[in-house]
């Protein structure tokens, strides 16, 4: 009896960490933070626009699929509502995700078009400076952990918070952001907030290959983006 109870608590304990390796994770996207913002500063110009995103943005619907260390972070509804504006839910689906995001360890490739021609952008997972915290939540079920990480743009300290679940031993979320000793269900981000609404765990997934395209780095991306921007002011001038 004692040797049938060792291995169903083995199974048991095998079957949940085959589980945590393949599956997918669904999450809403908001900027309700960002529009709470502008209402408590009295910037009330552009507040009407970004209520308009912030509607489009809860028809967005991000998807991360994960596979042992690899794992794809990517806008999963195409798909406009007849009834919200092109521009304005063509700005929410970039807000969340402007190209799907490849992961792999604590890398991060992106692929891009410029100029007719295609580059795999590599990068890093953000951030490099978490500090985990005491205070935990559940989030859809799962127990959780608060993370924090500060940067410094232009004086003003601006500070992500990320939850992550501890027992689902994937070191990713979203929007390339990862490097926890679990999964991130939940990103605040910029004001603009990334939650999970639906985990789903599989015996296998399928993710699909980047693509070709030139290797280049954030920085050398990042110089593209400025040379194209300087053409474009020079042919308006």
């Amino acid at each position: 009896m004692k040797k049938i109870a060792i291995l169903i608590l083995t199974l048991s304990l095998y079957n949940s960490f085959s589980q945590s390796k393949c599956g997918i994770i669904e999450y809403d996207f908001s900027i309700d933070s960002m529009v709470n913002i502008m209402e408590k500063k009295g910037i009330s110009k552009p507040l009407l626009f970004m209520k308009n995103v912030n509607n489009a943005a809860e028809e967005i619907k991000l998807q991360l699929m994960f596979k042992n260390q690899t794992a794809v972070f990517k806008n999963i509804n195409n798909m406009r509502p007849d009834n919200i504006n092109k521009t304005y839910f063509n700005l929410a689906k970039m807000l969340a995700c402007s190209n799907p995001l490849y992961y792999k360890k604590d890398s991060v490739q992106k692929k891009v078009s410029q100029n007719g021609k295609a580059y795999v952008v590599n990068g890093k997972i953000a951030p490099s400076n978490w500090i985990i915290t005491k205070e935990s939540k559940k989030i859809i079920g799962y127990n959780c952990i608060k993370a924090t990480s500060k940067r410094t743009i232009k004086g003003k300290n601006l500070i992500t918070t990320a939850w992550f679940a501890p027992s689902i031993k994937i070191p990713y979320g979203p929007n390339g952001y990862g490097g926890l000793p679990g999964v991130i269900l939940e990103l605040n981000l910029n004001a603009t907030l990334y939650k999970a609404t639906k985990i789903k765990f599989l015996k296998q997934v399928s993710i699909e290959p980047i693509g070709q395209g030139k290797q280049i780095s954030e920085e050398e991306y990042s110089k593209l983006n400025t040379e194209q921007l300087n053409k474009f002011k020079e042919a308006i001038k």
